[in-house]
């Protein structure tokens, strides 16, 4: 019960950010698009979103830790690119905007977020990046309440009793809001919106625009796109 109802959580919120993205830059038939992140085999519906419905599939390219195999069969438009997990394989600005979505968490410690971050201003014209807020009480990932507040060792005691083996150590380093800021000035990011999605009271996630390759004027967080 309380699967099938995140599952219909987050695909609501999967295409409320899919809608802000295109709102927020527009793109066209000629916008070279990056989506950084994606699942060669999809466990869940919600997986490669962008993938599924960007309405210029050919002008998007995919690129992950995977070799893609079932990917090109499924969408065959697309084009994807694996990589080591580090350097992104392309020269800066190759790229108009950059898009990720719940995968900064992902990648590693703070020193490997904070180059994910760096890479995606340098390849871009444009960023767009989401992740998940450690101060919701349900961690989205596993679904279980209030371990992932605890220190890392309790937390991984925790998420192996309950199964949930995948999400210890690196894998899976959820943030809170001062984190992010935290890694935005780490990756030398000075100016960039950071809007906190809510529900009720509670951040359940959290969106990070950069406009023009990190040099954008004055900070602005917490408002709207």
């Amino acid at each position: 019960m309380l699967r099938s109802v995140a599952m219909a959580v987050s695909r609501r919120n999967r295409d409320r950010k899919l809608s802000a993205f295109m709102q927020a830059f527009l793109p066209t038939s000629d916008t070279r698009v990056l989506d950084v992140g994606f699942s060669d085999h999809e466990y869940v519906d919600g997986e490669n979103y962008i993938e599924q419905h960007y309405p210029w599939p050919k002008r998007l390219t995919a690129l992950g830790i995977e070799e893609p195999k079932e990917c090109p069969a499924k969408y065959p438009d697309v084009s994807f690119v694996q990589y080591d997990g580090e350097v992104f394989p392309f020269e800066s600005g190759s790229f108009d905007v950059a898009h990720s979505n719940a995968v900064l968490e992902h990648v590693g410690d703070r020193e490997r977020q904070v180059l994910f971050v760096r890479e995606m201003a340098r390849v871009a014209g444009s960023v767009w990046i989401t992740t998940p807020s450690r101060a919701f009480p349900v961690d989205t990932h596993t679904l279980i309440p209030l371990a992932h507040w605890f220190p890392a060792r309790m937390r991984d005691w925790a998420y192996v009793k309950m199964g949930k083996r995948w999400a210890t150590g690196d894998s899976l380093n959820l943030l809170y809001k001062r984190d992010v800021e935290g890694i935005m000035r780490a990756a030398g990011v000075e100016t960039y919106t950071l809007v906190t999605n809510r529900i009720g009271v509670l951040p359940l996630d959290y969106i990070i625009v950069i406009r023009g390759r990190a040099k954008v004027p004055v900070a602005r967080r917490n408002v709207g796109l």
